[in-house]
């Protein structure tokens, strides 16, 4: 296969380390390698925002990932991508990420709620808002996991939302959502992963001069970790910033967790 610099690029825009080594379950364990990914869990290689969406194609990236010694990916995807009508589902992008998966265990697919007929904020892409009907998120969800049952092991609903930028809804109704979207992915398929939606984690230790606005980031998963702890299988901490504070970061997420 002859891969364009482009797509090499693009494969390699987002490093995984909040997807995998820096993924912990709420008792703050890290994600387990099952051995069934070909490469190692421990380094994964995320594709860019776009995929099979807005003018973008579904690549075939993997390999590429999987020369470099990756064995974990994620990609982002819409609800309006997907459904873009009620009831009238587009799969193509989701059925060529899930195809070229050697194990279930090598995918997370981040679902946006996104949509120009659904949400409370209708749009194409940011932010994402809240479902104006609990019930029509709920079937769009079952219906996405159940599409791709046995492909993919890892789902995730929305990303970072502590930022107004990729959630244009509450704390609060973040964490019902949490709740309908973890019913929904284990109504479709008990065995699947339910990963909460990604902290940005730009926050400093005391002592430290903090980053602006990290009380408001921490207060949003405080209550996330509080209010919906029964609601995910593992906490998505990503680690922009400074990295010498990472450890620290890692350790105080993993404490908070322990806390609720």
């Amino acid at each position: 296969m002859l891969v364009s610099e482009d797509m090499r690029m693009a494969a390699i825009t987002r490093i995984g380390l909040a997807l995998s080594a820096m993924v912990y379950g709420a008792l703050g364990q890290p994600l387990p390698n099952t051995g069934q990914a070909k490469g190692s869990a421990s380094l994964g290689i995320a594709w860019g925002f776009l995929y099979g969406y807005s003018g973008t194609k579904a690549e075939t990236f993997m390999p590429i990932v999987r020369g470099m010694g990756g064995g974990f990916t994620k990609v982002y995807l819409f609800w309006n991508q997907i459904e873009p009508e009620k009831g009238h589902f587009q799969w193509e992008a989701l059925d060529a990420f899930v195809n070229q998966l050697n194990s279930p265990e090598e995918g997370l697919v981040s679902l946006f709620s996104t949509s120009t007929w659904a949400v409370e904020k209708p749009g194409t892409m940011l932010p994402p808002s809240p479902a104006k009907n609990p019930d029509d998120y709920y079937r769009f969800v079952r219906a996405v996991v159940a599409h791709a049952k046995g492909r993919v092991r890892y789902w995730q609903n929305d990303s970072e939302p502590n930022s107004p930028i990729y959630w244009a809804g509450t704390k609060d109704q973040f964490v019902q959502e949490l709740k309908l979207f973890h019913k929904a992915v284990k109504d479709a398929d008990p065995s699947a992963i339910v990963v909460a939606g990604g902290y940005d984690g730009l926050f400093n230790p005391p002592g430290t001069r903090p980053i602006p606005g990290q009380e408001k980031g921490l207060e949003f998963f405080d209550t996330v970790m509080r209010d919906a702890a029964d609601a995910f299988d593992v906490f998505d901490l990503r680690l922009y910033a400074d990295p010498y504070t990472i450890p620290w970061r890692v350790d105080y997420i993993r404490g908070r967790m322990k806390a609720f």
